[in-house]
């Protein structure tokens, strides 16, 4: 998981995409971005999309304050399947009890 609230140096963009890319096709490794408070009223960090989908992971954004309280949710459902995803959220607040009593 790559995490930041900045892309990497413009000349390091391409061989960033890569590796991430041979990562994921010789390794099956997955790359996740998070991006933190993208500048400018973006909707996203600059190039954190490209990125993740280069190495087959999913891309999230953090805008606010209040996204603060889903870092953990967001980061352990880059462990399951899009698809899954529904259903692992669906138990965030059981989990939160569980690790919160």
């Amino acid at each position: 998981m790559i995490l930041g609230d900045g892309p990497p140096p413009y000349d390091e963009v391409q061989g960033v995409l890569h590796l991430v890319a041979q990562c994921f096709r010789q390794g099956g490794y997955r790359v996740h971005t998070m991006g933190f408070h993208p500048e400018d009223g973006r909707k996203a960090v600059p190039c954190f999309p490209e990125i993740s989908r280069a190495g087959g992971g999913r891309s999230f954004t953090l805008e606010k304050a209040e996204d603060m309280e889903r870092l953990g949710l967001t980061i352990f459902l880059c462990l399951f399947s899009p698809e899954a995803q529904p259903a692992v959220e669906s138990l965030g607040p059981t989990l939160r009890a569980m690790f919160t009593s």
